[in-house]
């Protein structure tokens, strides 16, 4: 039989989650605390082969799966022998489990589980609340309240001084451009402060969207992943290479799908029988369900669930593009005023909505929507100015365009 060593007497440090049982390390596999030789099915395994080497043609499949050639691959395992050289040469054996289809084996599925689709508007309150926007959006509220009061303060000074009959024209005069004079310093201050905050809120909710849009663009990345690895599954099932998969291969399978090791095992015990595929749905709420289907008849012959995602995110048949820009429209309408005008807040969320599902640039959506906004948000008094752009995200000039048919 073939010699096992213990990792530490080979100088081989376990990784970060510690090493797998089944799993295989520096060209060997650790069972029950030891590693075998090089390239030797280990001992103690359970599988079929237990202490043969693993076989050329596995050898060259497991190769092509790590982007090498089986030279090197075999050239690899040499100098490892050379470290612990082998007393007795064992006979190449196939392992079972270890089944290839067109040069891929069951361990070349990547993905880590199934995901969770984001929820952005959570995902956006959390950032904001990290970022500091929601105090600032506090403090420009609290500024903007605090410049209104002086404002009215000075109103009712004004209206004093000339209700005031025993004062001459050239005292009320000269009170009423002093009362200006220091509301116009003050508030000259105050927009300064408002400028600042409202620069910092710009390029604060910019670094959000961006953020965001990862999110997204990661949330797809993996789904990608998970439908390639679905359809990677449903091959080596149909071709009866998982048939002899064993614990260790199922167990690998199941997590990088995520569904539960039994489902995985049944589903190769009654492909063994019939011609089966496997499928995934989701329902108008969100709850997925992996099923294992018979391609002959069409009974599902096996389901699981894989939990509920975020509402609105399909799996498959998505909403089309029309069906998104329908719903995002009929949300932005039911928030108009009499006017027909919409806050700043539901228009810059529909935005980030907007070009995070793809829908558009943040200006195609400025071109479809701006008659929603409020004009009168440009306007300011005295020297204040007003505050539309910052509102809104474009200018008041731009909008004006749009409303003369640019």
């Amino acid at each position: 039989m073939a010699n096992t060593y213990s990792p530490e007497s080979l100088g081989i440090k376990p990784p970060a989650t510690g090493f797998q049982e089944g799993g295989w390390y520096s060209g060997r596999q650790y069972i029950g605390g030891t590693l075998s030789e090089p390239g030797v099915i280990h001992p103690s395994s359970t599988q079929v082969g237990a202490g043969a080497l693993v076989s050329k043609e596995v050898n060259a499949a497991s190769a092509a799966a790590q982007g090498t050639t089986p030279e090197k691959l075999e050239a690899y395992l040499q100098t490892q022998r050379q470290i612990t050289p082998t007393t007795a040469v064992p006979t190449a054996v196939t392992p079972a489990g270890v089944a290839t289809t067109a040069g891929v084996t069951s361990a070349s599925l990547t993905m880590p589980g199934a995901k969770t689709a984001p929820n952005i508007l959570e995902e956006q309150k959390k950032l904001y609340a990290s970022s500091g926007i929601t105090d600032l959006d506090t403090k420009v509220t609290e500024l903007q309240a605090s410049m209104d009061a002086k404002k009215a303060e000075a109103d009712k000074r004004r209206a004093e001084v000339n209700e005031n009959p025993f004062l001459s024209e050239a005292s009320r005069v000269g009170r009423i451009a002093k009362i200006d004079s220091l509301l116009n310093d003050s508030l000259q201050t105050d927009n300064t402060k408002l400028t600042n905050l409202q620069n910092q809120l710009i390029a604060k909710k910019a670094d959000i969207n961006t953020q965001l849009g990862l999110v997204v663009q990661q949330f797809n990345l993996d789904k990608s992943v998970l439908d390639t690895n679905f359809s990677m599954f449903n091959s080596l099932l149909s071709s009866g290479a998982l048939v002899n998969a064993n614990a260790n291969d199922i167990n690998s399978i199941a997590s990088q799908l995520g569904l539960p090791f039994s489902f995985i095992q049944s589903a190769i015990t009654i492909s063994a029988k019939k011609n089966t595929e496997l499928k995934y749905y989701e329902d108008s709420n969100g709850n997925v369900t992996a099923v294992l289907m018979d391609k002959n008849t069409g009974d599902a012959l096996n389901q699981t669930s894989l939990g509920k995602l975020a509402a609105g995110t399909k799996i498959s048949g998505a909403e089309t593009k029309a069906e998104q820009t329908a719903k995002l429209t009929q949300t932005l309408e039911s928030n108009k005023n009499s006017y027909g005008h919409i806050p700043p807040n539901v228009f810059m969320g529909g935005m980030e909505a907007y070009v995070n599902a793809g829908l558009g640039t943040s200006d195609q959506y400025i071109r479809a929507y701006w008659n929603l906004t409020d004009p009168q948000r440009a306007v300011g008094t005295g020297k204040t100015p007003g505050t539309f752009n910052t509102d809104y995200g474009f200018s008041i000039d731009y909008r004006n365009k749009l409303s003369g048919g640019l």
